[in-house]
């Protein structure tokens, strides 16, 4: 399932485009690439509402005519690990797996992540693929580099062969962070934000009371991809940030709620 090379833009362009590769269908976000290759996929949207209801993802999957499925789904932990389908885990019982990925040959159930500021990665070559949430911590740990490295290694593939998406997450116009998570990203993936507000109580995240960076998700997710071989022009990255767009996103860093958009992918 190869895919064509994108990149980044600035914003949303008109007709329903977030981003080149990405564009709106209903309360889906999809890449244009899997969409001509015929392969179910998406990030959702607020006007879904949150996924992590099992009602509302067997309507979702029920409307892209997969009826009965509800998605195979993780207890995400923000941590690296990756589990591949169906030898490591078939979806039985009642238990959920601890991880932050999937990766699958096709054919394959949904493969699905929840996301609500972090960042849904999907990437694919042929006749295989997997779905991977890279929040801050998994980032630190080199998780989307190591996404495209077990892919690699599980299917005998290159990492030339591969195509890979970034879907919406929380940019570095809201993303402020301390030097304690500064300090273990790239200067490339950080920009300079200003003092904020907050006296000397301000978590890692919000870097209250000092000097914070803001940092780029995307952009570091994508540096690790093209570290781990894959070509810069198949690395698809959407600008719109989960903080800003309240219309069209849940954020845990405005919110402070649970509720959750999901991606997925189904070989």
């Amino acid at each position: 399932m190869p895919g064509g090379g994108v990149a980044r833009a600035a914003g949303p362009a008109a007709g329903g485009a977030v981003e080149p590769g990405w564009r709106r269908s209903g309360g889906l976000l999809v890449d244009e690439r899997l969409e001509r290759l015929g392969v179910l996929h998406g990030a959702t949207t607020r006007a879904l509402g949150d996924m992590a209801d099992p009602a509302r993802r067997s309507t979702l999957f029920d409307g892209l005519g997969l009826k009965g499925e509800t998605g195979l789904v993780l207890k995400q932990v923000h941590g690296d690990a990756i589990v591949r389908w169906p030898s490591e885990w078939d979806g039985s019982g009642t238990e959920k797996v601890r991880a932050d990925g999937w990766m699958a040959g096709a054919p394959s159930r949904p493969l699905c992540v929840y996301t609500a500021d972090c960042v849904p990665l999907l990437l694919w070559g042929p006749r295989f693929g997997g779905v991977f949430h890279v929040g801050w911590r998994g980032a630190a740990a080199g998780f989307a580099k190591k996404a495209a490295e077990s892919l690699c290694r599980a299917f005998g593939a290159k990492a030339s062969e591969l195509c890979a998406s970034i879907g919406p997450h929380i940019g570095p116009c809201c993303y402020r962070v301390g030097p304690e998570v500064s300090s273990l990203f790239r200067r490339e993936s950080l920009a300079m934000g200003g003092q904020v507000p907050g006296g000397a109580g301000g978590s890692p995240l919000t870097g209250g009371g000092v000097a914070a960076d803001r940092l780029d998700l995307g952009r570091e997710v994508a540096s690790q991809l093209v570290e781990a071989g894959l070509e810069r022009g198949s690395v698809a990255v959407c600008g719109e940030c989960t903080c800003c767009r309240e219309d069209l996103f849940f954020s845990y860093r405005r919110d402070k709620t649970r509720d959750s958009m999901m991606a997925f992918l189904t070989l």
